[in-house]
């Protein structure tokens, strides 16, 4: 038992450590570096007009930002500030060691592809920040002894802002909820029914209790874009499923698209000519404005594109999985990507052409020597490593997966820790996250695969730490750790 001194003394010890690297994060990206998709949210933010294509949430929140400071720099702080919230909140949980709690947040934050996204302000790394989050609350539920409800009012809360910040970040939530549905089904009075049910009809009530809370989130997000904010439909998915035509058409040797999209001049030369599995912009914008996949706004154009992009995946399955597999291949890393897609070096330089009203604002890239150090000569010598490749992280998480699935055999009849059921579905959620980005991505980005990057370095860590809490054969002061450890004895 660590004495009531020498925990406060870590505690101050690691806000210490928080609030140095929000620092030198800070001074190292300061204002902070936006991608198209960034200065259109901040766009909309200024003008208090919104749209549904990216957040309007992050947009609202930028709003009020805006009031304060014009322009990215505060968003910066906010999203540094809630990664290093999330990493020291799951570092608090993972380890009882104050060295190691160290390692670890440091590890999180410095870890390239991290790194390089916590400079950007973007709704990959907002989401990246309240995912850490979610991840850190949820390790703590498991860690109590019994389920306490305003974790899982937080957790549900953190659902519901992750998912309308990127969509296809809900699949990751959908394995953890199921755990916890799990768990209050175990905890409740022996008189109710669930209790006696046999364990795979459990999961499978747990499993569709997590389901039914993300639709329930994605409906209750529908409503916050139409009745509060007012956000403008767009149809941000028309993007994919032209996408998805493109690459079935060139494969079909047939022009798939409909008549709006053909009236445009879009026929099948044109396609063959623009459609690339890496991405989907030369379809929609180019230098050459003259001909260019037109966007809609017209609800019964919209409706057309859906009914085209049905019929051509009926008719044309195997293309369309060719497809599909081709632009995964790339996002995976078994193939040639483009520098700018692995990491972004600076603003978008057409800020001003997207939003003319920043030329009020600091957005400026920041230009220190550390900053140039990391932008021309430390990126670019780890690009073409595995850091960079998608595929070494899900081969992590598979491994880490099979190990703790291991654990789990061992310890049969006596249940699964809570450490083990953590890592399998932080796992499962990372596979099933997969699966989404193969039918939902308009091209080879890899900033979609930061949240399974996240969620391999969670793992391993969490493996590790175990091993160390076995081999000390010592009773370390968190629950969790006591079960790792007798799992690892085991």
């Amino acid at each position: 038992m660590m004495e009531p001194h020498s925990c406060i003394n870590r505690t101050g010890v690691m806000i210490l450590t928080g609030i140095l690297l929000w620092a030198l994060l800070l001074a190292l990206y300061l204002p902070g570096m936006m991608i198209a998709d960034s200065v259109d949210m901040l766009c909309q933010a200024i003008h208090n007009q919104y749209h549904d294509w990216h957040s309007p949430l992050m947009s609202v929140v930028w709003r009020f930002l805006n009031m304060i400071v014009l322009g990215p720099s505060l968003m910066l702080v906010l999203i540094e500030g809630l990664f290093l919230l999330g990493a020291g909140l799951f570092v608090s949980r993972a380890s009882t060691s104050l060295f190691w709690r160290i390692v670890i947040m440091l590890l999180l934050t410095f870890w390239p592809p991290i790194l390089a996204n916590l400079g950007i302000v973007s709704k990959d790394s907002v989401f990246l920040s309240l995912y850490l989050v979610f991840i850190a609350i949820f390790l703590g539920a498991l860690d109590s002894p019994k389920l306490q409800w305003w974790r899982v009012a937080v957790l549900i809360l953190l659902v519901l802002c992750g998912s309308e910040v990127r969509t296809d970040g809900a699949a990751l939530f959908v394995p953890p909820l199921a755990v916890l549905f799990l768990r209050t089904v175990d905890q409740s009075p022996k008189s109710t029914p669930a209790r006696s049910l046999s364990r795979p009809f459990k999961w499978t009530i747990a499993g569709t209790m997590a389901v039914a809370t993300i639709v329930v989130c994605l409906v209750l997000i529908g409503g916050f874009h139409k009745y509060i904010v007012h956000a403008t439909p767009r149809f941000n998915t028309q993007v994919e499923l032209a996408f998805d035509l493109a690459g079935i058409s060139v494969r079909a040797d047939q022009n798939l698209m409909p008549s709006y999209i053909r009236r445009a001049r879009i026929d099948l030369g044109f396609l063959k000519s623009r459609y690339t599995p890496l991405r989907q912009d030369p379809l929609h914008g180019t230098p050459d404005t003259i001909r260019n996949i037109p966007v809609t706004t017209n609800p019964r154009e919209f409706s057309e594109l859906e009914t085209a992009w049905w019929h051509a995946i009926v008719r044309h399955p195997l293309y369309y999985l060719e497809h599909r597999a081709a632009v995964s291949a790339y996002m995976l890393g078994f193939g040639h990507q483009l520098n700018w897609q692995l990491y972004q070096p600076g603003t978008d330089p057409n800020y001003l052409h997207y939003c003319p009203p920043l030329r009020s604002a600091d957005v400026q890239d920041n230009n220190t020597p550390l900053r140039v150090l990391l932008r021309d000569r430390v990126m670019p010598a780890l690009l073409p490593t595995p850091l960079f490749r998608a595929y070494s992280y899900i081969l992590v998480i598979l491994g880490a997966a099979g190990w703790a699935a291991r654990r789990m055999m061992v310890r049969r009849g006596r249940g699964a820790d809570s450490g083990t059921t953590f890592i399998l579905a932080i796992a499962a959620g990372a596979v099933l996250h997969e699966f989404v980005l193969f039918g939902a991505t308009p091209g080879a980005y890899f900033r979609y695969q930061l949240p399974t990057i996240l969620s391999a370095l969670i793992v391993v860590v969490l493996a590790v730490q175990s091993r160390i809490a076995g081999s000390k054969r010592r009773a370390p002061t968190s629950m969790l750790a006591q079960e790792m450890a007798e799992s690892v004895e085991t």
